[in-house]
């Protein structure tokens, strides 16, 4: 039985070499991949390998799950938050 590799990765660019991954698809050593994250960000034709339109079994995504309602609510909660506690002198999260 032949195995298939894909490559998943939403988690931060640079996890793999990108101009390596465009050659195992390439090659067919891998089957497919995804990605919504770049080494570069943002990527670009310049900085990226993978926005090579000729690269087989690859999809690609902006990354946007970050942009939900959820996220949004408590960044602004959090925002609020720390411009209070630092109009009051007494400031929160407050990196050294």
């Amino acid at each position: 039985m032949d195995s298939i590799v894909l490559v998943v990765n939403v988690a931060r660019g640079g996890i793999f070499e990108e101009q390596a991954l465009a050659q195992a698809l390439g090659d067919g050593q891998i089957g497919g991949a995804a990605t919504d994250v770049y080494e570069h960000e943002p990527g670009t034709k310049e900085n990226c390998p993978l926005l090579d339109p000729t690269i087989p079994h690859l999809i690609l995504s902006p990354q946007i799950v970050w942009y939900s309602s959820k996220t949004l609510k408590g960044t602004l909660a959090t925002i609020k938050t720390n411009l209070e506690a630092f109009v009051s002198g007494a400031p929160v999260n407050v990196v050294p």
